[in-house]
């Protein structure tokens, strides 16, 4: 039988991961692009910038399920 992970008050408390809550990952995630988009990607590539428009029309389409703006 499998050992039931650790509860802490009745809520599930994950241990042993990378980052200690989901808010540490998703700061640590922001500054990450952060910095990203200040450096490599301040200009992006010519063919990406002129396609730009339609991949966010793709994302939007893909996980949020409509188009906008159309």
């Amino acid at each position: 039988m499998r050992e039931k992970p650790p509860f802490s008050n009745g809520n599930f408390r994950v241990t042993g991961g990378y980052f200690q809550s989901i808010k540490t990952a998703e700061v640590a995630i922001y500054v990450t692009v952060s910095r990203i988009e200040k450096n490599k990607w301040k200009e992006p590539l010519p063919l990406v910038k002129s396609a730009l428009y339609e991949l966010k029309q793709m994302f939007v389409k893909k996980f949020y399920g409509q188009i906008q703006f159309s």
